[in-house]
C-alpha cells in the first residue's frame, strides 16, 4: 500500500504492477540458494498424483477469481450473465473436487482436513477472520480517499501499522503459545479484528482526525492478526503433524476464497451503490457483525498447552 500510494501519486497507476518483479526475482533466487533440495521419495502401493483433483481446484479457483474481476468491473455494464456463469462454474468445480477427493484412494488433499473433526472449526476461522478480513482491509485506502478525502499517499500509509502491529504480536505470540494455549489468543485477536472492522464504519469523534481514526482501526486489526495468526495456524497443524504441508495449503487456500468472496461482495455492493461510501460502511458493519456472531465457535477448536 505505501509503494501504491507512492506510485499512484508520482507516476501512474501502471508502475504498481512492476513493484512484483524486483520481489519475485529476489524469493527465486533466495529459494534457489537456501531451500534444500527434496529427498527422493520411493512411491510405495502405486500412488499417484492427484492431477484431476487439482485440476478441479484450479479451476474453482480461476473461475472464482475472474467472477470477482467481472463483477468488480462491469457492474454498470450490466455483465450479470457473465459474473453468475462463472460464479456457479467456480462453486460446481469445488462440488465436483470435494467429491471427488471424498472417493479416490489418495486425493489431492484429504476430505477430512476440510471438514472433519477440529478442521472444520479452524478453515471456518481462518476464511473469515484472516481471508476475508485482509480483503476488506485492502480496500481501507480507497475508503480513505473516498470518504474523507485523504490523500492518495497518506492512504497507502495506512496499513503500516496494522502490519507493524500485526508481525511484533504475532512473534510475541508464537513465544508463548504453550502457555496460553490456542483458545486464549483465538478470543482476544478474533475480538480485537472484529471491533477494528466495527470502527471502520463510524465517523471519528470531532477530537480526532480521520486519518488516525481509521490508523487506529488498522492497528487494533494488526493487533487481532498478531494475537490469532499463531494460534490458527498451529491448532490444525496439531492434529496431523505428520500433514503440515496439506493442512498449511488448505489454510492458504481458505485466505485466498475468503479474500476473493469479501473484495467481491464488497466491491459489487459499493459500485452498484448511489453512495458508495456509505455502502463501503455498512460493508464493515456487515464484516463485524459477522465476525462478532463467529466467536462462539472458537470453543470448539482442539485445545492444547504445555508440550507438543
Amino acid at each position: 500500500p505505501v509503494f501504491g500510494g507512492i506510485f499512484v501519486t508520482y507516476w501512474t497507476w501502471q508502475w504498481i504492477f512492476f513493484i512484483n518483479i524486483p520481489i519475485g526475482l529476489m524469493v527465486v533466487i533466495l529459494a534457489w540458494c537456501f531451500i534444500p533440495a527434496d529427498e527422493r521419495k520411493i512411491i510405495v502401493g502405486g500412488e499417484k498424483m492427484d492431477f484431476v483433483g487439482l485440476l478441479f481446484l484450479a479451476m474453482a479457483l480461476l473461475l472464482a477469481m475472474y467472477s470477482g474481476t467481472i463483477i468488480s468491473n462491469n457492474v454498470a455494464g450490466g455483465k450479470y450473465y457473465l459474473f453468475t456463469f462463472l460464479l456457479i462454474s467456480s462453486i460446481l468445480f469445488f462440488a465436483l473436487f470435494y467429491r471427488h477427493i471424498k472417493r479416490v484412494p489418495s486425493p489431492f488433499i484429504q476430505a477430512r482436513f476440510i471438514s472433519g473433526a477440529g478442521f472444520g472449526t479452524v478453515n471456518i476461522l481462518n476464511i473469515a477472520y484472516s481471508g476475508m478480513v485482509i480483503g476488506a482491509l485492502s480496500l481501507v485506502p480507497l475508503y480513505a480517499i473516498k470518504r474523507y478525502g485523504i490523500s492518495e499517499i497518506n492512504s497507502g500509509t495506512l496499513l503500516v501499522t496494522q502490519g507493524v502491529a500485526s508481525v511484533i504480536m504475532s512473534t510475541i505470540m508464537s513465544i508463548n503459545l504453550r502457555r496460553t494455549g490456542y483458545r486464549l489468543p483465538l478470543y482476544i485477536g478474533c475480538s480485537l479484528t472484529a471491533l477494528g472492522v466495527f470502527l471502520l464504519t463510524f465517523h471519528p469523534p470531532s477530537f480526532i482526525l480521520p486519518f488516525w481514526w481509521l490508523s487506529l482501526s488498522t492497528l487494533l486489526i494488526g493487533f487481532g492478526f498478531g494475537f490469532m495468526s499463531p494460534a490458527a495456524r498451529n491448532a490444525g497443524i496439531h492434529l496431523e503433524p505428520h500433514q503440515s504441508a496439506n493442512i498449511a495449503a488448505i489454510r492458504s487456500l481458505g485466505l485466498q476464497l475468503g479474500n476473493i468472496f469479501s473484495v467481491a461482495i464488497a466491491t459489487t455492493i459499493i459500485t452498484i451503490s448511489s453512495n458508495e461510501t456509505f455502502a463501503q460502511s455498512m460493508v464493515y458493519l456487515a464484516l463485524s457483525v459477522i465476525l462478532f456472531m463467529l466467536l462462539p465457535t472458537i470453543s470448539k477448536v482442539p485445545e492444547n498447552r504445555g508440550s507438543w
